[in-house]
């Protein structure tokens, strides 16, 4: 089963009709959770047959079943058939019987050997490509060479070829005689040189208003598209330049583009209600300017942690979302969540081998709230 051009899945072929083919590997997640599905399992009696689950593997089940109980041994075992994802069969194999030789019951056991027997395999291929590289190199003769040796070859009775190498010199002088377009000029496909000209010269007002509505909504620029006809209207009236036209309307598309990112930073934060830093009066004690140093963000910049200790009511939550809006506002990436919920979340990672994913898509966020 492929995924694009990445393969995904192997399956082995159904030999008899209305037969299931499982594979071990695909239920080792649930097994690792549920370990006494995998005795009665009918995948472990196809993959006993396939080969997959050998006697080595057996052997170490047995130990592991005997040192830490069946649900502890079974999870050993499948900490081992995980290992088939990423190292060579025979390498997990000889890790295998390593382990049993000495003793040993755990999985991180069989990693060691067996990493170190796929090491030693690789070293050993990659001897065996040098040699097998070495000698074909000697073995390698020029096909030229046989043929001018060969009397009886059409090759050897020909005369040598006297005739000078292919150049592109003629070309290149070409080149040097194309005329450059001088400045204000442009060049056509037909090689005349022309002034550029406005299309708009011809144009009623209606068909230059739709020319620009059509245009705006190609290149993506709403605000533009809305607000061209009253930034025209107050252009005219203040008499600005076709340059100050020009830059009132891009600066209006930036300045809506701006906002929008702030509201969608402030989305995904996630906060539970709104709060804004203007409407913060549930303390007076707090001093003002504690507050209009915190609102300036210099703290999250440097990456310094803010602690707010208070007994209830005193408006810890109001200033905790207020400060992280404004940290939103001023093009930080801010999430908002309960330490209930955080916990929660992460201990669920766990659970499921997502927690390094977890904590890498918490790392990419300037700042969290809890």
């Amino acid at each position: 089963m492929f995924d694009g051009r990445a393969e995904v899945a192997r399956h082995e072929r159904c030999t008899n009709r209305g037969e299931p083919t499982l594979v071990l590997d695909h239920y080792l997640e649930v097994l690792a959770r549920k370990p006494g599905a995998l005795p009665g399992a009918t995948t472990l009696v196809q993959a006993r047959k396939t080969g997959v689950v050998t006697a080595e593997h057996e052997t170490f089940w047995a130990a592991t079943r005997t040192k830490h109980g069946d649900a502890g041994g079974t999870r050993e075992l499948i900490e081992v058939l995980l290992l088939h994802r990423n190292l060579p069969h025979d390498a997990v194999l000889t890790g295998l019987r390593a382990a049993t030789t000495v003793g040993a019951t755990a999985a991180d056991v069989v990693a060691v050997e067996a990493r170190k027997a796929a090491s030693q395999l690789h070293n050993e291929r990659a001897a065996d490509n040098d040699a097998a590289g070495a000698a074909g190199a000697s073995r390698v003769v020029s096909l030229t060479e046989r043929r001018l040796s060969d009397p009886g070859a059409v090759i050897a009775g020909l005369p040598p070829d006297t005739r000078p190498l292919p150049t592109v010199t003629a070309y290149d002088d070409l080149l040097s005689r194309r005329q450059t377009p001088a400045a204000g000029q442009t060049k056509t496909w037909g090689g005349v040189m022309t002034q550029p000209r406005l299309r708009s010269r011809a144009m009623t007002e209606q068909a230059a208003q739709a020319a620009v509505d059509q245009a705006c909504r190609a290149l993506r620029l709403p605000t533009i598209r809305t607000r061209v006809g009253d930034i025209a209207a107050a252009a005219q009236r203040e008499q600005l330049s076709y340059w100050g036209f020009l830059a009132e309307l891009l600066l209006a598309e930036c300045d809506d583009r701006d906002r929008r990112r702030s509201a969608r930073r402030i989305k995904g934060a996630g906060f539970p209600r709104e709060k804004w830093l203007s409407d913060f009066d549930a303390n007076p004690a707090i001093n003002a300017a504690t507050i209009h140093t915190l609102a300036r963000c210099e703290w999250v910049k440097k990456g310094e942690p803010l602690c707010l200790i208070g007994d209830s009511g005193t408006g810890k939550t109001h200033l905790l979302i207020a400060l992280g809006t404004a940290a939103a506002q001023q093009g930080f990436r801010v999430k908002y969540a309960l330490a209930t919920k955080l916990v929660n979340e992460l201990v669920e990672a766990t659970d499921e081998r997502q927690l390094a994913r977890t904590i890498a898509r918490y790392g990419r966020v300037d700042l969290t709230l809890y």
